[in-house]
């Protein structure tokens, strides 16, 4: 780990509204790759890794940051909820009322 964050491969990403740290070089954040490490379809890191073609160590940097910052990706996700929610209110969609996706 060499970055004045703790983590040699991930980092802040400038011109984006989030906190969270991202994969450098690459347009993932680390919760991205979280995400796919947990529940009931689940991937190892080593299958993460192959999948988005980062190294193994990055994969494990991601998830331990992720597991460790819990609180900050909760706000970061409610917030952009909220976000979502205000623009729909604003300019309502376009789909049909009783639409629903898959039908």
């Amino acid at each position: 780990m060499d970055s004045a964050n703790g983590y040699k491969y991930l980092e802040p990403r400038t011109g984006t509204r989030f906190q969270q740290l991202f994969v450098k070089g690459k347009k993932y954040s680390a919760e991205r790759i979280y995400s796919e490490s947990v529940g009931e379809d689940a991937r190892t890191p080593e299958e993460l890794a192959h999948d988005f073609e980062l190294p193994l160590e990055a994969v494990l940097e991601a998830i331990d940051y992720c597991v460790n910052n819990q609180a900050l990706l909760r706000r970061e996700w409610e917030e952009e909820l909220a976000r979502i929610e205000e623009h729909e209110k604003r300019r309502p969609s376009l789909k049909p009322p009783d639409y629903k996706p898959g039908s």
